[in-house]
């Protein structure tokens, strides 16, 4: 490695002439000592597409980006409160588009599901806001999030929102420690589990089952 005698910076000996031909801090550099100096985003791409062209790159090309990919992010993640600061960016987003986040999160396995202008997250979820409109019962699953103590603070979204009779409701399955924890949080919370839904399925299940249902 060698020092440029203009600004100090350290380059590759075979790199270093041209660097101080063109050094921003050499006061007898001339831009028009390279034809590509001052230019940007000049690359494979913007040729092809400046020719009318389609650029497809080799194995080679993309095997070596692959590789300098993984490199970066390995730097990245190495870094000091990288995972924190990640997190907190994470938190900050759904806290300014709560609706997006609630309405489009996807657990483990379950499928989102289109449904009267809006999308619920599994069959069972379909299932109960189905039984909702078939007993006049006014809901909404856009509403702000819960925050909660888990690792940190995180924010939790119940399913609905049962709009006239003020009451959260998830509808759930498996039930983890995590579960509970964010379930403390929600005082009038309802939780519709595996019973229930064969009930809806059998078309027994009424509205005082559900108010039976609390966390």
């Amino acid at each position: 490695m060698n020092t440029c005698k203009y600004c100090g910076k350290s380059c590759k000996s075979l790199g270093l002439h041209s660097h101080e031909r063109l050094c921003k801090s050499n006061p007898n550099r001339k831009k028009e000592d390279h034809p590509s100096f001052g230019r940007k985003g000049k690359n494979q791409y913007t040729k092809a597409k400046k020719l009318g062209i389609e650029f497809i790159p080799s194995e080679k090309e993309i095997s070596g980006r692959t590789r300098r990919a993984i490199l970066v992010n390995k730097i990245r993640w190495n870094t000091p409160n990288a995972k924190e600061n990640h997190s907190k960016k994470i938190k900050e987003a759904i806290n300014r588009n709560p609706e997006k986040y609630s309405i489009s999160n996807i657990s483990g396995r379950t499928k989102l599901h289109e449904y009267n202008g809006t999308k619920v997250n599994g069959t069972w979820e379909l299932l109960f806001a189905k039984w909702l409109d078939s007993n006049n019962i006014k809901w909404t699953n856009k509403f702000d999030g819960f925050q909660y103590e888990w690792n940190g603070i995180r924010t939790y979204f119940p399913d609905f929102y049962l709009v006239d009779i003020n009451k959260y409701v998830e509808v759930k399955g498996f039930i983890r420690d995590r579960d509970i924890e964010k379930w403390k949080v929600v005082p009038n919370l309802l939780i519709v589990k595996y019973s229930q839904i064969l009930k809806i399925k059998e078309n027994i299940f009424t509205l005082d089952d559900l108010m039976k249902c609390m966390a």
